[in-house]
């Protein structure tokens, strides 16, 4: 019996980040344990002793610590979207647009201005930023724009480019993908989807009003698993199929699930049962003009029931409209004149900055923060005060420093007491070099057992009332104490 232990794990870390309750998670773990065990009580032991060392070791006891569940959940990102009154879409679980730009910042723009790597002072950054670095990026923007129109204009040349276009214009990007199926070959997925159906993993279809309903089992199902995790799969009489798996909602297409739905379809058939034939659109092309049809019935329908049918951005878009209307209208202000346009060297700007730093430091404190008076001017609630979030944080990255170099002591600290055993048949030290060593090793250690003495003299009780912060119907219960039936592995 094959088990893919590695995809049953990744699949169980997907589902932790949805949950919105440390029980919820911990349970989830336990389940998978559960799993893992009873593999390993038939015979496939090494390969369940790594899964459950990850599921016990890693997940549970770094990740599953209450503060820390908090930062990486939708828990916490439920907890951001009330703060920023958006939707949970709005939330950006990373910060990885801001890493990308900073590292442009630091590798391409200031790299240029700085002598053999070293830093810029301070004053000389600013007006690096200000007079050189800003107006460049204005710059490389503009010429983006006019390689975009040039190549609309070669585009509208072509014959049928007009069309495509203005549909790309009118979608603000490349052709999206089609969010309803379409079979193209595809060896891969239609063999995996073979042996679905040889496995008897996807049921007989339940009708509906617009068409069959299927429910598949994972490919990662096991027969003595309670809870197998199962996809439903529609197919409809119109030829649109979708399906709840991430393969089809990130790459479109058709999935071994829906593959799966369409081969037991046609066998059903074969066997005389009387069920409507199904086909689905053969290319992307049939896919987005049958999503077009659905939209226009759609639309249709609404406006005979004398409803509309909203056209709203997410937060993400509001943003980024707001941002290139905030460029297109300061552009102008990196405009340099012709008298002006003249090369500055750094000298220059740096008497020039330190002349500046020295005016304002003679005009006292008249141009003290906006933001700070306002902060201050008695009102009931500042929306950029974060001060209730600041003792989650502190013990999230608390937890996850704890749980790191506990993990690096459970390697290093049986080694550290051997080399303790061999030391006792050692009677003194000869050599001054040895001495002086034994003595760093000797404050080292001693720094660290401080450290561990202040933290267990120091142990307290966790204080679950920081996970109060969404409404109660949404606030997760106490964490349970109740572990995995999986032994901890060695």
């Amino acid at each position: 019996m094959y088990i893919d232990v590695k995809n049953r794990l990744r699949r169980v870390e997907e589902h932790l980040i949805h949950t919105v309750s440390l029980g919820e998670a911990r349970t989830i773990i336990a389940e998978e344990a559960e799993v893992l065990e009873e593999v390993k009580r038939q015979g496939h032991v090494t390969i369940a002793e790594k899964g459950l060392k990850h599921l016990n070791t890693y997940l549970l006891s770094n990740w599953c610590t209450e503060s820390l569940w908090c930062s990486w959940s939708d828990y916490g990102h439920q907890i951001a979207a009330k703060i920023l009154n958006c939707p949970l879409d709005g939330v950006l679980p990373t910060t990885n647009h801001l890493e990308s730009f900073n590292g442009v910042l630091k590798r391409k723009h200031l790299h240029r201005w700085q002598c053999r790597g070293r830093r810029l002072r301070v004053d000389v950054l600013l007006r690096l930023l200000a007079t050189k670095i800003l107006p460049t990026i204005f710059e490389q923007r503009a010429a983006e724009r006019n390689d975009t129109r040039i190549w609309e204009a070669q585009m509208r040349t072509i014959p049928g480019g007009a069309s495509l276009l203005k549909d790309m214009l009118a979608s603000g990007s490349a052709p999206a993908v089609p969010t309803i199926a379409y079979l193209v070959p595809d060896e891969s997925r239609d063999q995996a989807a073979a042996e679905i159906l040889g496995n008897n993993q996807i049921e007989i279809p339940s009708f509906t009003d617009t068409g069959l309903t299927f429910v598949c089992h994972s490919s990662l199902a096991l027969a003595f698993e309670n809870n197998p995790v199962s996809y439903m799969i529609t197919l409809g009489f119109d030829g649109s199929a979708t399906c709840e798996c991430l393969d089809f909602v990130k790459k479109g297409g058709a999935c071994k699930h829906i593959r799966a739905a369409v081969l037991r379809l046609d066998n059903l058939r074969e066997h005389g049962l009387n069920l409507p034939a199904i086909r689905l659109p053969s290319s992307a092309e049939d896919a987005q003009a049958l999503q077009a049809r659905q939209f226009s019935n759609l639309l249709a329908s609404n406006e005979n029931a004398g409803t509309l049918v909203p056209t709203a951005h997410s937060p993400i878009e509001k943003a980024a409209i707001a941002t290139e209307d905030a460029l297109r209208e300061s552009e102008d202000a990196y405009l340099v004149e012709p008298d002006s346009a003249e090369e500055l060297s750094v000298d220059q700007m740096t008497s020039s900055a330190a002349r500046g730093a020295s005016q304002v430091d003679d005009a006292g404190t008249d141009d003290e923060s906006v933001a700070t008076d306002a902060a201050n001017d008695g009102s009931e609630s500042n929306e950029f005060d974060f001060t209730s979030l600041h003792g989650i944080s502190k013990a999230a990255f608390d937890e996850q420093t704890i749980a790191r170099v506990f993990y690096e002591l459970e390697g290093a600290a049986p080694k550290l007491g051997e080399l303790g055993i061999y030391l006792k048949q050692c009677t003194s030290l000869k050599q001054q070099q040895d001495r002086d060593r034994a003595s760093a090793f000797h404050e080292t250690l001693n720094g660290l057992q401080a450290e561990l003495r202040r933290l267990v003299n120091n142990y307290e009780i966790a204080d679950p009332s920081h996970l109060s912060l969404l409404p109660s119907s949404r606030t997760p219960p106490p964490p349970t104490t109740t572990q995995p039936s999986a032994s901890r592995a060695k």
